[in-house]
């Protein structure tokens, strides 16, 4: 069985503790915050004169003799006791009008008070479970039990609107996160959108640029040959002759703008380079926003990483673009010094590249 704990406390003398004591008589006061009962070596029944309880402590006042047949009473034990625990013996020595004060606890029900007033509930609510399986009956046990059990449920609603919130908090987030992703991948579908147009655009430049050296290759072919690189002919139908008929292929082309224009040849070279250094830009700028993507679990830095990427995409298929444009205008350049004065007998249409568009000329 648990023990009790008795000590020794300060009497509160303003109060008459001793008011019916005798001349040979003496008061113990006891304090405790369990239900006691009492007992002495000495005497038939102990004298409990005045009980009462406050603040969850109980209050016990003891009337002994200190005198037998003239002779001071020595050898005195009290024994205290309380349901639920061993039975505490004190050995007492008692002087005539000398009140003594003892304190008498249950440190099981001490450490749960503390944990209360602490408003460590749940603690508390451990430790008088344990006073209660000793003494079931004790009213201010069955009380505290039931304040811990009601602040434990406020504590625990509390929780729950809490995780509510956190889970609203997260559902926000998660919600915001899923429109960005959304926002990157509309961003992303433009991007690609474009990088399709500007492909139509160069393709129909190839087109045209196509067309127009076929048109010029039929204007050639139609006239008769002229300059060291042919032979007199005398036949009345000299396009049936075995002459040297102009390239027409790009590689040829270049080749011989090389040899006969070097300026034109190293214009159509940096139209080249600048193409090729807004490709390679343009797909870093396509990998840094494809980075910026994957990075948005880090908001700032994911939105920053997409937004130069983007912007270094666009400053690349702008780059790339003019290198186009730019080789184009070469070749047209060196075409027309080349025949230049070759006309064309039939009338046709034909494509032509201006300024930075197309046009559609009728030659005749």
């Amino acid at each position: 069985l648990p023990k009790l704990k008795v000590t020794e406390r300060e009497m509160n003398l303003s109060v008459p503790v001793f008011r019916r004591a005798g001349d040979n008589e003496t008061v113990v006061e006891v304090q405790s915050n369990v239900l006691l009962s009492f007992e002495s070596t000495m005497d038939k029944a102990v004298d409990v004169y005045e009980s009462y309880s406050e603040n969850g402590f109980y209050y016990y006042k003891l009337l002994f003799p200190t005198v037998h047949n003239n002779k001071p009473i020595t050898g005195r034990k009290l024994k205290i006791k309380s349901y639920g625990f061993d039975t505490y013996t004190l050995p007492l020595e008692l002087k005539a009008k000398v009140p003594v004060g003892l304190l008498v606890i249950n440190e099981t029900q001490s450490i749960a008070d503390n944990f209360f007033n602490q408003g460590k509930y749940a603690e508390a609510l451990k430790e008088y479970e344990k006073v209660f399986s000793i003494n079931p009956k004790d009213s201010y046990i069955i009380h505290r039990i039931e304040l811990c059990n009601k602040e434990i449920d406020k504590i625990s609603v509390a929780q729950q609107v809490n995780d509510t919130i956190s889970v609203a908090q997260q559902v926000n987030d998660t919600i915001r996160v899923a429109q960005q992703v959304n926002d990157t991948i509309s961003m992303a579908q433009q991007v690609n959108d474009t990088i399709s147009v500007a492909q139509q655009v160069n393709d129909t430049i190839s087109v045209a640029q196509q067309v127009n050296d076929t048109n010029r290759a039929k204007t050639d072919a139609s006239k008769p040959p002229k300059g060291k690189n042919t032979r007199k002919c005398d036949c009345a139908d000299w396009r049936n002759q075995d002459i040297k008929k102009p390239q027409t292929r790009t590689s040829d082309v270049l080749a011989n703008m090389k040899l006969n224009e070097p300026d034109l040849y190293r214009q159509y070279r940096s139209g080249k380079k600048r193409e090729n250094a807004g490709l390679v830009l343009a797909l870093l700028g396509t990998g840094a926003a494809l980075t910026g993507f994957i990075a948005l679990s880090e908001e700032d830095a994911g939105i920053a990483i997409g937004s130069a990427g983007s912007a270094c995409w666009l400053v690349g298929s702008i780059v790339g673009f003019s290198g186009s444009i730019k080789q184009g205008r070469t070749l047209q350049a060196y075409q027309n010094r080349v025949h230049g004065e070759a006309r064309s007998d039939t009338p046709h249409f034909q494509l032509n590249l201006h300024g930075n568009g197309l046009g559609l000329a009728f030659v005749f």
